[in-house]
């Protein structure tokens, strides 16, 4: 059984937890992979040591309240209703702990680095796996590319799509607004009893505006609504106006 022990660490009860696996785990003369004294060997049998550092690891995380595991909060973590600042650095936290349980890696310098880039490409994959829907296309984009990104560089292509998303929505918002009052305004003289003539450029671009006329009297403009998806609030845009 990978259970060693009834007690299962839930945050709160580390001194009884401790207790009951060192005795467990002593029991199978296995202690030296807990206390370090078992190092594993530059030479002879090290497929031995691997097997029976992996089985002591086993014990530990089986020992431990499911949501309290850092594999399986991971696993399960989904950006939802997190931003993505939070929702990147609670994946980076998570990961941070679950490698403090790691107590092997590879020796020779060739494995080390492939080890390296493959838990980096699997977190990767684990983080646009785990972003919402919308962030699909640039998803795409990050997986496609050559060579295969980092966790950071994987985040900073998200991250700029992301503000390169919220500017053209924050544009957008201002426009919807500015045409809006407009259009308030030019309801409102039409209502009233001024009058007046306006031309503008072509909608969406405006290159060139020609006379706007209103009554003398009045401080306020009469745009003709016939031109509402191409209107300012700003007289800057004027090649020239009469007030």
């Amino acid at each position: 059984s990978l259970q060693i022990s009834s007690t299962k660490f839930n945050g709160t009860n580390y001194l009884p937890w401790s207790k009951a696996c060192m005795l467990s785990i002593r029991a199978t003369k296995l202690v030296g992979y807990l206390t370090g004294t078992t190092p594993r060997p530059k030479t002879g049998n090290g497929e031995k040591w691997l097997c029976e550092d992996a089985l002591v690891m086993s014990w530990l995380l089986n020992s431990i309240e499911p949501t309290l595991s850092p594999h399986k909060q991971v696993r399960e973590l989904k950006q939802g209703e997190l931003p993505l600042a939070t929702y990147y650095s609670t994946l980076t936290y998570l990961w941070q702990q679950f490698d403090s349980y790691r107590t092997h890696k590879p020796s020779i310098a060739a494995e080390l680095l492939t080890y390296q880039k493959n838990i980096e490409k699997e977190r990767v994959y684990a983080f646009l796996g785990g972003l919402n829907p919308e962030y699909d296309p640039i998803r795409v984009q990050v997986l496609g590319k050559e060579p295969f990104p980092t966790l950071r560089e994987a985040h900073n292509l998200v991250q700029h799509e992301e503000t390169h998303h919220n500017a053209i929505f924050l544009l957008s918002s201002i426009c919807f607004l500015n045409n809006l009052d407009l259009l308030l305004l030019a309801s409102s003289s039409t209502n009233g009893s001024h009058s007046g003539t306006s031309n503008l450029a072509q909608s969406g671009i405006i290159s060139s505006v020609y006379n706007v006329s209103s009554l003398p009297s009045s401080s306020e403009w009469c745009l003709d609504s016939g031109a509402n998806e191409h209107m300012t609030s700003s007289s800057e845009v004027f090649d020239s106006y009469t007030p």
